[in-house]
């Protein structure tokens, strides 16, 4: 599949630079096309301008017309020209992207002025359904100061109301904050209603309308959201964070199975990924890394999940660029949320927090409390991710995904077990449980950090028993 300027520019740009120089100079517009890629001179340029027959001729396979190369490569005396002699200014290569959408996604507040001063139109969309205004607040996110255009919410394809908030402090000059994907996901939106007979029995009551309605909801009223520092877990304990360590926080009450945003950034290789820091990299397919291009789910920590990443197997079709604009990951509310309350999801035991301490848990309330209501044979049988019948409840369906992303959480992070057997919350007689369970099943084949937190409990209760316990008394 070709990759698409949406799901990483840099790839997408420098894929095309490669087609190019395979395109042989057999006329003025192959020259053409070869000079505003090497940067030619005006007079160069100009010349091959007035001797190509076809301006509005489509080249590589994205099928670009010189005038998406004059945009591409931000050449504005050449997009001057190419208006002059009557090139389309609103040519549409293979998805639907004009010259405009391609120098709003390279985030050339200048050379998007520029276009708009040649007449290019600027409610014309993609075939997802993005403006150029779309890839402008993706590639160049608008702040109070930080652009010399104006903040047009008209043209975004959803989610005019974002209200979300950054802290000065919790965003370093090297990352940019950015709102929410701004365009409809038509495909997935398709997938999500896919029929009991074309999906997989044990999915099929994961799918239907499901996600589909939660994105709609979303995409109308988006939650308010704020990256502020924070020192405190939930239970109101200070914990050594350091300086300027910050947390999503909820602004608004959030109702539980309602959704809360979604995970965004780069899009990047497989192999990619081994060289990246963890901190702010998605590793599910596709790989996102939120580190450059920082959305504010982003910036949910790791602990005890009140919130969830969806990780279903149709996330595979999420290659890059399939909806027009970078892949997500969409982020459900697992618990109802609280304004004021930090916003957690599961990064897994490999995530550490930035200074290279080890795992904290932010919410040992919300913990507590979970293996107060529920049994450990309740918590192993959540593994099972038994399925739903097709009529199953939207509450029936929240739940099951709840008990079992928050069962995950505990069988990949071997500290919470630990704390767990401190704290009294788990005994030998469910260690057992878990440790039978596994040697018939294998369930903690795919969580093998779930037998060393197993191991690290057993230690805890070993050392809290006193010798009147050894006699039975």
């Amino acid at each position: 599949m070709e990759i698409l300027p949406s799901s990483n520019p840099v790839q997408f740009y420098r894929f095309l630079g490669d087609q190019i120089r395979r395109l042989p100079l057999q006329n003025a517009c192959h020259s053409l096309i070869h000079g505003l890629f090497e940067n030619a001179s005006a007079a160069s340029i100009q010349q091959d301008i007035r001797g190509c027959s076809n301006l509005n001729g489509r080249y590589t396979t994205a099928k670009l017309t010189p005038f998406h190369f004059a945009a591409i490569w931000e050449n504005r005396k050449a997009m001057s020209v190419l208006e002059k002699a009557g090139a389309d200014i609103d040519a549409k290569d293979i998805q639907g992207y004009t010259p405009l959408h391609h120098m709003a996604m390279k985030g050339n507040v200048n050379g998007v002025k520029s276009l708009l001063k040649l007449g290019a139109d600027e409610t014309a969309r993609t075939n997802y359904g993005a403006t150029y205004m779309d890839f402008l607040r993706w590639n160049e996110p608008f702040r109070e100061s930080s652009s010399a255009l104006s903040l047009n919410p008209a043209l975004f394809s959803a989610h005019q109301n974002d209200q979300n908030r950054f802290d000065p402090v919790c965003l370093p000059k090297t990352a940019r904050a950015v709102d929410e994907i701004v365009a409809t996901p038509k495909a997935l939106i398709n997938l999500w209603k896919a029929t009991r007979e074309d999906i997989n029995q044990k999915n099929a009551a994961f799918l239907s309308n499901f996600w589909n309605d939660r994105y709609q909801e979303f995409k109308k009223n988006p939650p308010k959201l704020s990256v502020v520092p924070i020192s405190a877990n939930d239970a109101g304990e200070q914990l050594p964070l350091g300086k300027g360590f910050c947390s999503l926080i909820a602004d608004e009450p959030i109702k539980k199975g309602q959704m809360i945003g979604e995970y965004t950034g780069e899009v990047i290789t497989d192999s990619e990924k081994d060289r990246r820091s963890e901190t702010y990299l998605w590793t599910n397919p596709p790989p996102i890394d939120a580190d450059r291009f920082r959305s504010p789910i982003a910036m949910a920590n790791d602990g005890f999940p009140n919130a969830y990443v969806t990780a279903h197997e149709y996330d595979k079709q999420l290659n890059p660029g399939v909806d027009g604009l970078v892949a997500r990951k969409f982020v459900l509310a697992l618990d109802d949320i609280a304004p004021g309350e930090q916003i957690t999801i599961d990064y897994g035991a490999t995530y550490k927090l930035k200074w290279g301490t080890e795992h904290v848990e932010f919410k040992p309330q919300s913990l507590r409390r979970f293996l107060q209501q529920n049994s450990w044979e309740k918590i192993i049988k959540s593994f099972f991710f038994p399925s739903l019948s097709k009529r199953a409840s939207d509450e029936e369906r929240v739940n099951l995904i709840a008990s079992s992303v928050k069962m995950q959480y505990l069988f990949q992070t071997p500290s919470s077990f630990e704390w767990a057997a401190k704290k009294g919350l788990v005994t030998q007689k469910d260690l057992n449980l878990i440790e039978t369970t596994d040697k018939k099943t294998n369930f903690l084949e795919e969580y093998q950090l779930g037998r060393e937190g197993v191991r690290r409990a057993r230690k805890v209760l070993q050392l809290k028993k006193s010798p009147i316990d050894d006699r039975g008394l």
